[in-house]
């Protein structure tokens, strides 16, 4: 118990931090607020209201896994980086949401969910809690699984904190005295 309430603390303290440095922090403060205005939308908010056309008029099914294109869902007058874009909406519930559908956003936020749950029942796994709240946080001003590094980075950061958590604790592959 007083582990889980360290590692609630620590999350708590981590939190915090970010907050602090939004809120702090000018340039990080205009990006955050940028990404959720309505007002003079620039790129992100463009791409983003790309995306929510895109599930409003797909909400079950999307538009098809990389076939999101936010140029197919804008005004001619977007900004050419919007209009050259690949396919993201700069937030990962949405794009996920425009190309799989609502059910396929509802399923990952499921499975983060789940997995920020197990990782927290599970003293010597809480350590992973922070690779699944820093991806949570990123999916919601950006698309981690958008680039490939981001995706494999996140599945690395996890594995790797997850078999430090095993018994025996080792990210060597030693085998533990009760795997004989």
């Amino acid at each position: 118990l007083e582990d889980r309430r360290r590692a609630m603390l620590g999350l708590g303290a981590l939190a915090t931090v970010f907050a602090l440095a939004i809120a702090l922090v000018p340039s990080s403060r205009a990006r955050f607020l940028q990404a959720f205005s309505e007002r003079e939308p620039g790129e992100r908010g463009v791409l983003l209201g790309a995306g929510l056309s895109a599930v409003r008029a797909h909400p079950l099914t999307g538009v098809g896994l990389g076939r999101f294109k936010p140029v197919e869902w804008t005004t001619p007058d977007a900004p050419v980086a919007v209009r050259e874009h690949q396919g993201k909406a700069h937030n990962q519930w949405v794009t996920v949401a425009a190309e799989a559908g609502v059910p396929a956003a509802l399923a990952l936020l499921g499975w983060v969910a789940c997995l920020l749950l197990a990782v927290l029942r599970q003293p010597r796994a809480r350590v992973a809690a922070g690779v699944v709240v820093l991806f949570g946080a990123l999916t919601v001003l950006h698309d981690p699984l958008f680039h490939p590094e981001t995706s494999l980075a996140f599945m690395l950061a996890l594995g790797g904190a997850l078999a430090a958590a095993r018994p025996g604790g080792s990210l060597r592959g030693e085998a533990t005295a009760d795997a004989s």
